[in-house]
């Protein structure tokens, strides 16, 4: 279930950028995962059994095209890469306002039930027959909360002096801090991101080390001018590693 729906909301993402022409860099590329040695061969020769069970087409390697030493590794292709805030934006400019209207700075506090649903603001309320909470976790779930664990990583955009990033998502299983690095395009240059470092919310202090670990690593690899951006989001994860 977990494949087949991520596989048509990638199809999905795709028809409506192609629909609308909305500008948000999205490409397909390859998914890898990969060992750097031995310790790991065992996660991946479980991932390749996983996806042959729900029949996944997967690739094994021993290499990749980037500079990082690899041990084996999995090659999944037509996964999507864009630019999200930039995807939503397309399609909100794109609504039609007599039948749709975006209300920003609009917090809900409250939602009862009562004739209809009513959704209570600072300023006023809404009430509607359905209401879909798209908040990355169901709100006032309270039991499916407890299984929550809210966790921070952190990314980096690095502009390259030279080299070719070959285009691709690449995951690695046992490095000792970056957990994906992918590339992005803006124009005329190109960045390196390198994302990782997750760990749970308010478990740590000096957020700064993070992105120097992630310049380490960035340099180590590539022939790196300068780090352009950095930023640090959090995600849930859910007590059984599936996506609600």
């Amino acid at each position: 279930n977990v494949a087949r729906s991520r596989g048509e909301a990638v199809n999905l993402v795709e028809e409506l950028v192609n629909k609308y022409q909305i500008d948000c860099s999205f490409k397909r590329v390859p998914w890898y995962l990969f060992s750097e040695t031995e310790k790991k061969d065992e996660t991946i020769k479980k991932e390749i059994e996983a996806a042959a069970h729900y029949g996944l087409s997967v690739e094994e390697l021993h290499e990749l095209p980037i500079p990082v030493k690899v041990s084996t590794a999995i090659k999944v292709e037509g996964q999507a890469q864009f630019n999200p805030a930039a995807f939503v934006r397309g399609l909100a400019e794109k609504i039609d306002s007599t039948n749709c209207r975006i209300f920003e700075n609009s917090e809900v506090y409250h939602i009862e039930k009562e004739e209809e649903l009513v959704l209570s603001t600072a300023t006023g309320t809404v009430t509607a027959q359905k209401v879909i909470l798209a908040t990355h976790t169901p709100k006032g779930i309270y039991g499916l909360q407890t299984a929550l664990y809210p966790y921070r990583e952190y990314a980096i955009a690095a502009k390259l002096n030279s080299g070719d990033f070959p285009d691709g998502i690449y995951w690695d299983t046992e490095a000792d801090f970056h957990t994906s690095m992918r590339t992005y395009r803006k124009g005329n240059d190109n960045y390196v991101l390198v994302l990782g470092g997750h760990h749970k919310v308010g478990q740590e202090d000096d957020y700064s080390r993070f992105f120097r670990k992630l310049e380490q690593n960035a340099r180590r690899y590539f022939d790196v001018s300068g780090i352009e951006y950095e930023w640090s989001a959090q995600h849930y994860k859910p007590a059984d590693g599936l996506p609600y």
